[in-house]
């Protein structure tokens, strides 16, 4: 594997515990807002943090890493 391989592959990789962070805060402030705590706002945040992050992260690995091999 060439180097800019490498680091695209080590980019993806932080990309993907980013987004199983974001996924686990949005989680549990769904658990809160079941138990009447306010975290609409952090809801509303989170989905709109995936919503731009997976396919800007999708793209990475389908058209620039995954395409060559």
């Amino acid at each position: 594997m060439s180097n800019e391989d490498t680091k695209i592959m080590n980019e993806l990789i932080e990309e993907h515990k980013y987004g199983r962070d974001t996924v686990a805060e949005l989680i549990e402030a769904k658990r809160k807002y079941i138990k009447s705590d306010n975290t609409l706002d952090i809801i509303i945040e989170k989905l709109s943090v995936l919503t731009e992050f997976y396919p800007k992260h999708k793209e990475k690995e389908d058209k620039i890493f995954f395409s060559q091999f």
